[in-house]
């Protein structure tokens, strides 16, 4: 690539960038009770009913953990906004969500059936995909896709480490995944690692990595080119998953459906951590709004495609 090319890609970024973060308006975040005297608790459990699909029951409210533990929290979340072109990307990544759900949900471990899991990885989707988009103007939509691209050209070319959509991953978390390890911190609070049994289905480069041994690596644009196709996206966000169901159960910390989006986004899984960040008070929250838009993805069948036979009299 060209020198000229390479200023014009880093100008376009740059542009993308600012308009992007112009157009951002944040939810409001109020101080929780004991310090807000008349603000009303928010709700401890939420059950959520969509219509042809199973019930979700007394999952924790993401609110309501931060509340308890005298943090801030958002009070006045956007509706959960879906880009239509991503939902047709959705409807077609279904069977890959309800199938990478099935291989990665350990479930005498996280206590969730398979379509509740399918359900998170759905709401984790559309949240990063989705969620700043609600919250940004007309141009700050139109941008936001073009600053996406920005970002995967420069892990195509080598110039940098960042985030690939639409599962929101960077190549070294999708290089760990692919090596099956679980970071953790060791008993002198140094970050350290595990193997665990971890497979990505699909994945090219994880049998070239066992072939091949520990002393060759694959390059973060190949890692990168890896976690930009949908179907393994979506295997690759399951996975992280499934770390985090490693690595709670490694820490003796409860599991809740917040455990997999905090790990995913911040990672951290223990309930007192996840209090702790600020971050992920608005994060949690937004993801909720999400849950029902997945339960209806992954459990209610779209109609049959038109085929232009007409039917028989």
């Amino acid at each position: 690539m060209s020198r000229r090319k390479v200023r014009l890609f880093f100008c376009l970024l740059f542009v993308a960038i600012v308009v992007v973060h112009k157009s951002h308006r944040s939810p409001v975040l109020v101080a929780a009770a004991p310090l807000v005297l008349d603000q009303a608790a928010p709700p401890r459990l939420r059950s959520y009913i969509v219509a042809g699909a199973p019930m979700i029951k007394r999952w924790p409210s993401a609110t309501d953990v931060f509340y308890r533990a005298g943090r801030p929290y958002p009070t006045a979340l956007p509706k959960p906004y879906v880009d239509p072109a991503f939902e047709l990307e959705m409807l077609r990544l279904r069977p890959t969500l309800l199938a990478s759900a099935e291989r990665h949900n350990r479930q005498a471990v996280t206590g969730l059936r398979d379509d509740e899991f399918a359900v998170l990885l759905a709401a984790q989707l559309y949240f990063e995909y989705n969620s700043t988009l609600a919250t940004r103007s007309k141009l700050g939509r139109v941008v936001t896709p073009v600053y996406q691209e920005a970002q995967g050209v420069a892990n195509a070319i080598g110039m940098g480490n960042f985030s690939v959509w639409p599962a929101n991953l960077r190549p070294s978390v999708a290089a760990s995944l692919l090596r099956a390890e679980m970071p953790y911190i060791n008993a002198l609070d140094r970050p350290a690692i595990r193997r665990i049994p971890l497979k990505i289905h699909g994945s090219r480069l994880q049998p070239l990595l066992a072939e091949r041994g520990p002393n060759w690596q694959p390059s973060d644009s190949a890692v990168a080119a890896e976690i930009d196709q949908p179907n393994l996206a979506v295997e690759y966000l399951a996975a992280n998953f499934e770390v985090a169901s490693y690595r709670a159960q490694f820490d003796w910390a409860p599991i809740s459906w917040m455990t997999f989006a905090a790990w995913h986004n911040q990672g951290v899984v223990s309930p007192a951590h996840i209090a702790s960040n600020g971050q992920l008070a608005q994060v949690l929250a937004t993801i909720e709004t999400y849950i029902p838009a997945a339960m209806h993805l992954v459990n209610v069948p779209s109609p049959p495609a038109f085929t232009g036979v007409p039917l028989e009299q």
